[in-house]
């Protein structure tokens, strides 16, 4: 599973999550909870840009079996049929 492979950078997205609201309490700049934000914002776009692209691809396959099975089917009944026209 992808999550588990980057699982190490997660958990430091969200450490450097964490040392944002102590930022701010030493600056008292309100802006710097806005950043807070940002590593978590990033393992969220990952994960659905990964899902999207994965759901494409699967799409993308199931066309290419089709073609697949498709050209087979046809290959199947040609040789069918000739062997019908040769039988006449």
């Amino acid at each position: 599973m992808k999550i588990i492979k980057h699982l190490g950078l997660y958990a430091a997205l969200i450490a450097a999550s964490a040392l944002f609201p102590i930022l701010r309490h030493i600056t008292h700049v309100e802006f710097i909870l806005h950043l807070a934000a940002i590593p978590f914002e990033i393992p969220l776009g990952v994960l659905l840009v990964e899902r999207f692209i994965e759901s494409r691809e699967k799409t993308e396959r199931r066309w290419q079996l089709v073609h697949i099975e498709s050209y087979h089917f046809r290959g199947a009944m040609r040789g069918l049929f000739i062997a019908d026209l040769q039988a006449l």
